[in-house]
């Protein structure tokens, strides 16, 4: 399988495309929608001959660009310099 939206749900609510271990299409945002080249052409699903996908045009390398860095693990923040008893400044 070669879809990077296959299996997957776009949350409007959280900025993050879950996977959802089905065959839903994150492209389709607002309802629970199967892919449609699953279901209705009996096909793989596949990025590179997706309609839906490139009826999304311009956005396409968007959308799959997006995808891959929402579905990265957060990145864990730097620490805070510890602060100076005497003053409660910063120490660096």
């Amino acid at each position: 399988m070669s879809c990077p939206f296959y299996g997957k749900h776009a949350s409007i609510l959280v900025p993050a495309i879950v996977d959802q271990g089905g065959n839903q299409c994150a492209i389709i945002i607002g309802s629970y929608a199967p892919c449609i080249m699953e279901v209705s052409q009996g096909r793989e699903p596949d990025a590179a001959t997706c309609k839906l996908l490139r009826a999304t045009g311009e956005m396409r390398d968007c959308l799959v660009r997006c995808t891959q860095a929402l579905n990265q693990p957060p990145r864990t923040p730097k620490p805070e310099p510890p602060l100076s008893a005497s003053t409660g400044k910063a120490t660096l």
